[in-house]
């Protein structure tokens, strides 16, 4: 019996009781035939139009590589030195995974909340989880208890993102207001933003300055000391609204994943798109991007069911897509690059070696 930390003494009889789809190949299919009762779908066995013949079959991780929830997985992220993976889904819980054994690293992290945002402090020594009703709980990563009181009372959040150093928290509410806190404290910090429409994604300038806020089809960059806007606003009238969104490591860049099943790159100094998008399958949004650490290589995940490595440069496809049983959530590099992470809603988060 697995031992758990956690704010409360177990997780309910519902969470655990609650039925799960199957995830056999062929009742993924059955159940993807449901979700789209036309066009293109992802299955364990490929890419397929209703009724037609195989397209193409995408690279798919073996069971050592994959490591399994018993939900939805949300988010996945490693830990400054490539050590530790983190992963959280829908049923109130983070786990800590070991890279190298591919194996539970200590006890479950009991959020109590759907968890939207995870990161690592930057000496790698606490993580931090942030849930959908506005909790934030720091937990020790080589005893896995919780680190003091949870910070609580930050509203129902919509859109949550943690600074890469662990200190700043920034979330949206569903009135599309944008609140900055210290994580810490508990405190707020910094001016409150205002948008029109509902803010999405935010993505840290790893030279900690600026954010990025994708609201409806637009991307603004802002200064967080200023609490100005900065450079020009990023649209695009085929975005359809904006999901997910990524710095380059060296700040010049940004990519942007949006509902239209598109991957675009963009200059921030011009505000200008860099080559052609880079596509996902036709009416699935594209929910997370990233770039490796040397900004060479741009992983992307959609709703089509895949994950897919793009080379920066000339925007090709850097081998075959690789595939889950359901959207992939989220999307992760290791600090040396060499990894790639990627979390769905079918239960796992997998690890694959980048091409």
């Amino acid at each position: 019996m697995e031992e758990q930390s956690d704010l409360s003494s177990e997780v309910s009889s519902e969470v655990r009781n609650k039925p799960r789809l199957s995830t056999n190949g062929i009742g993924q299919f059955i159940f993807a035939l449901y979700k789209r009762r036309w066009g293109w779908i992802t299955t364990p066995f490929g890419l397929f139009v209703f009724g037609a013949a195989l397209v193409f079959m995408a690279t798919t991780a073996d069971s050592k590589n994959t490591l399994r929830h018993q939900s939805a997985v949300n988010i996945v992220t490693f830990s400054p030195d490539g050590k530790t993976l983190l992963t959280a889904g829908h049923y109130e819980v983070a786990r800590l995974w070991d890279v190298d054994s591919r194996s539970p690293k200590g006890k479950l992290l009991k959020h109590n909340e759907e968890v939207r945002a995870l990161a690592f402090s930057s000496d790698g020594r606490t993580a931090i989880t942030a849930g959908e009703y506005g909790a934030v709980c720091l937990w020790d990563v080589s005893s896995g208890r919780l680190k003091g009181k949870p910070i609580k009372n930050l509203g129902n959040l919509y859109a949550v993102a943690i600074s890469p150093d662990g200190q700043k928290l920034v979330a949206s509410n569903r009135n599309s207001e944008v609140t900055f806190w210290n994580i810490e404290s508990g405190e707020k910090n910094g001016t409150q933003l205002q948008f029109r429409g509902q803010v999405n994604a935010f993505a840290f300038n790893p030279d900690g300055k600026t954010i990025g806020i994708a609201s409806g089809d637009k991307v603004q960059i802002w200064n967080l000391i200023t609490g100005e806007l900065q450079g020009k606003t990023l649209e695009n009238k085929r975005f359809n609204g904006v999901y997910a969104l990524a710095f380059s490591p060296d700040g010049k860049s940004i990519a942007t994943g949006s509902k239209d099943s598109m991957v675009r790159l963009w200059d921030l100094a011009s505000g200008e798109l860099k080559g052609k998008p880079l596509p996902h399958e036709r009416f699935n949004p594209v929910k997370a991007v990233a770039f490796s650490p040397d900004g060479e290589t741009l992983i992307t995940g959609s709703e089509d069911n895949t994950a897919r490595f793009w080379d920066v440069k000339t925007g090709e496809l850097k081998g075959e897509p690789v595939q889950h049983e359901d959207r992939v959530t989220s999307v992760a590099f290791s600090p040396d690059g060499k990894l790639a992470a990627t979390a769905s809603w079918d239960g796992t988060a997998r690890l694959w070696e980048v091409p």
